[in-house]
């Protein structure tokens, strides 16, 4: 009679190997996603630069800058200081080929537009628009806003950037917060 000299692995060895690929493959599915969210933050970061680029071109030759797509207009006193909403297709730009989106949700950058160069009185030129745009960037993890435009602030007391969110209760809006570049907020994409 033969002797049967098979070897297998016992039931530990198994349970070892399996929870050695379960480790590999979570610390590989980590790096993943934060390369992904790296490649998307650069993304961003590029779309926000090439829009900028399009709008200072336009504003060169047109003199006013487009007002944004889905705008909501803020005001102080009955005088308008903003008009925000998004760059998508209602913002016509003739210098600018594709509507850039946010690479991860599909939806256009935040535009904000301060409106500081028509008086109320005469309809006269008086100075020059200024605009930002806005981005989150995922920050591996740390969600970070992405602000840039030609807007030059005169008082960080008054109106330290023309990039807002609204809090709300139960009257409607209470007030609006200021979101700043780099800075750990989260942008409202819809209006």
């Amino acid at each position: 009679m033969k002797k049967n000299n098979k070897q297998a692995f016992t039931l530990t060895e198994l349970i070892v190997v399996v929870v050695i690929l379960g480790i590999l493959s979570s610390m590989g599915f980590i790096y993943f996603w934060k390369y992904n969210s790296n490649a998307r933050d650069v993304q961003r970061q590029s779309d926000i630069a090439q829009i900028s680029s399009a709008l200072k071109l336009y504003q060169q030759k047109n003199i006013f800058l487009p007002m944004p797509g889905n705008k909501i207009s803020i005001s102080n006193e009955g005088i308008e200081l903003i008009q925000q909403g998004k760059f998508n297709n209602n913002v016509v730009v003739d210098t600018i080929d594709k509507l850039p989106l946010d690479p991860k949700t599909n939806t256009p950058y935040v535009y904000s537009v301060r409106n500081n160069f028509w008086t109320n009185r005469s309809d006269t030129y008086k100075g020059k628009q200024e605009f930002q745009l806005a981005a989150t960037l995922e920050n591996s993890g740390q969600e970070t806003a992405l602000v840039q435009g030609n807007y030059k602030t005169v008082s960080k007391a008054n109106l330290p950037t023309i990039v807002t969110t609204a809090t709300s209760d139960t009257n409607g809006i209470s007030g609006l917060n200021f979101i700043f570049n780099k800075q750990y907020h989260n942008l409202p994409y819809s209006f």
